[in-house]
């Protein structure tokens, strides 16, 4: 089974990529804040965001977070409202032991550059860099520091 749910930022709607990037990072972080009262992190990914086993965690399930902005650089990543799309991890992995994450995963870089006309800069594969550099969907630097810090 595949699930998603989507997040919109009420009262947001103009933010700039980095006033986006910055709501983003509150939001996750007031979540896992409440969210670590009564349910421990996912244990098939990490808690430090600088691994590259690091996956957002809620609810005790491991999430790929992808932020959506009406003023994002990449046409792919704009939406009528500042959200946040939260990917249940597990989807991923069960395409893995099906033999069809890399075709999906190609298939949507595909249509990505064809619909944003370059290729996503910060896209990675889970395990080959941090995902916390995808997030917001801006091009972060490397001395870029992400502002989450999960509790122990």
């Amino acid at each position: 089974m595949y699930s998603s749910f989507v997040c919109i930022f009420e009262g947001s709607d103009n933010l700039s990529e980095r006033q986006f990037e910055r709501a983003l990072w509150r939001k996750l972080q007031h979540l896992h804040d409440v969210d670590s009262c009564s349910h421990n992190w996912d244990p098939s990914v990490s808690k430090d965001p600088l691994s590259d086993d690091f996956s957002f965690s809620l609810g005790g399930a491991a999430f790929f977070i992808i932020g959506l902005n009406p003023n994002s650089c990449r046409k792919s990543r704009q939406f009528d409202y500042p959200a946040v799309v939260f990917n249940l991890h597990s989807q991923f992995e069960e395409l893995r032991r099906k033999g069809k994450f890399n075709s999906v995963k190609d298939h949507i870089r595909r249509r990505d550059k064809k619909f944003s006309g370059s290729q996503n800069p910060m896209l990675a594969t889970h395990g080959d860099g941090s995902e916390i550099y995808q997030y917001s969907g801006r091009t972060v630097g490397k001395s870029w520091k992400c502002p989450f810090q999960a509790k122990s």
